[in-house]
């Protein structure tokens, strides 16, 4: 991310949220201040990232409006990977500078979300690669389809 800030001047977070914005085939919902979508190259059938769409390098930094807003936006997505896949177990994870680096400008916090749909086998092992099996703007559009209310 370092790298790509000192080459663009920008965020790499923040210029891939722009490039999903723009797409929008893998979007799941938007908000006033996040961004829930499957990665371009989701590791897990239907992986979820909740970005927030301001800059922000540290998730201790988000205010108070920001939080409450996140906490509804976890709670559907989390609702719709539960109504879609029949409950999947999933690991998460918030990736995010530390409280002393707050001000980064090249470092964005997000949310993943990562179902454990899938068995990793030989060639993951031996690799380290990941296989996932199913395309991002199909995962996209069945959770897009649950309504998991507001």
């Amino acid at each position: 991310m370092r790298e790509r800030f000192a080459a663009t001047g920008h965020c790499a977070t923040c210029l891939d949220l722009e490039s999903e914005r723009q797409d929008g085939r893998r979007i799941v919902e938007m908000t006033e201040y996040f961004l829930t979508f499957v990665p371009f190259a989701a590791t897990n059938p239907c992986e979820l990232r909740i970005t927030p769409l301001r800059h922000r390098a540290c998730f201790g930094a988000t205010d108070e409006a920001e939080l409450m807003d996140f906490g509804q936006v976890l709670r559907r997505a989390l609702l719709r990977l539960r109504l879609a896949l029949d409950d999947p177990s999933y690991n998460f994870v918030i990736e995010s500078a530390a409280a002393e680096a707050a001000d980064s400008q090249s470092t964005h916090w997000c949310l993943k979300i990562m179902p454990k749909l899938t068995t990793p086998a030989g060639f993951e092992f031996a690799s380290g690669i990941r296989i996932n099996p199913s395309l991002p703007e199909a995962d996209a559009e069945l959770l897009r389809a649950i309504d998991p209310g507001r």
